[in-house]
């Protein structure tokens, strides 16, 4: 895949961002064929997508720590391998049946909330902006509630949500760091070792219930000592 992709790379316009986005199964699942080294080197920033129908929303339910902190977890995680590169939360959303509508609201201000104080992050965009309507067919049942808005254009409790984070004025906070045992860089086969629910996840959702916790490589502390 990467000289497939690095020979796309020139192929720019001045003055446009260039982007490279893939899966968080690129940086969880050891087979992914696409590895952090290519979401991390190719494009002017790094993007992530935090869906928690990855199984994340089953270690402890639609508003549990592990759930809502997901999407700072995986931008923690990229900013780890790449400490100088914005990290661009490019897709992130209140799927259901993991979050329930009746709490989707808190789930986006929850989720917000936990993210916004991370040094990394570049800016956020939320998936997506309307239901679908059903008369519509062979879409995946998730897409069809996954709006802000109603078919009929009515905002639903999880835009006022984020229309609120979006007036708010977050103040990036620099946190103590866990270090990552992986470098996910040199050793993509080990991915599923950060993965949700794995020891390294679960230890670092227990401390960012006190407060922001940032991720740091463990081979960039070796370098460091």
């Amino acid at each position: 895949m990467g000289p497939r992709l690095d020979r796309r790379g020139p192929c720019r316009r001045p003055h446009v961002l260039a982007l490279h986005s893939v899966y968080d199964d690129a940086w969880y699942a050891p087979d992914h064929p696409f590895h952090p080294t290519d979401a991390v080197t190719i494009g002017d920033l790094t993007t992530v997508h935090s869906w928690v129908f990855n199984g994340v929303s089953r270690l402890d339910g639609p508003l549990g720590p592990a759930t809502t902190s997901h999407a700072d977890y995986l931008v923690s995680l990229a900013a780890s391998t790449a400490p100088d590169r914005a990290v661009w939360l490019q897709e992130v959303g209140a799927p259901r049946p993991d979050i329930p509508e009746e709490h989707a609201e808190e789930f986006v201000r929850t989720t917000l909330d936990t993210v916004a104080p991370n040094p990394a992050l570049w800016g956020v965009t939320w998936w997506c902006s309307h239901d679908i309507d059903r008369a519509l067919l062979d879409f995946p049942a998730r897409e069809y509630d996954l709006g802000l808005f109603t078919v009929d254009h009515q905002p639903k409790p999880a835009a006022r949500a984020l229309a609120a984070f979006a007036r708010s004025q977050p103040t990036p906070v620099t946190a103590p760091a866990l270090e990552c045992p992986v470098d996910l860089l040199s050793e993509p086969h080990r991915r599923a070792e950060v993965a949700p629910g794995s020891p390294f996840h679960t230890e670092w959702v227990r401390r960012r219930q006190a407060g922001p916790v940032g991720i740091v490589s463990g081979e960039r502390v070796s370098r460091a000592g």
